[in-house]
């Protein structure tokens, strides 16, 4: 479909997000993949598709969360919510960079 409609694509496994600030890809780095894609072309970077595999496999944890950070449910599914919203996300000018561009 990408290709049919000539937009940058960029597919993600959603089993290895976590929030920004922790070990691991967070949502802001899926996004820099799409702006990468799109010959960092803003305006196709904001027609891309995002693909997000193992998205069931986000959620909230059950249980006592004092003895465990929920670094890959609740703080994930928020940030990927504000995309889906059509907010405004500061992405990082290089990967592993928290200076947003």
């Amino acid at each position: 479909l990408a290709r049919l409609i000539d937009v940058p694509l960029v597919i993600a496994d959603a089993t290895c997000l976590t929030q920004a600030g922790y070990v691991g890809e967070d949502v802001e780095s899926i996004l820099f993949k799409l702006y990468l894609e799109s010959g960092q072309d803003l305006d196709r970077c904001q027609r891309g598709i995002v693909y997000i595999d193992e998205m069931d496999k986000i959620r909230k944890s059950g249980g006592n969360v004092s003895i465990s950070r929920d670094v890959s449910g609740e703080g994930v599914q928020h940030a990927l919510l504000k995309i889906v919203e059509g907010n405004v996300i500061n992405v990082p000018k290089e990967p592993g960079r928290k200076n947003p561009r």
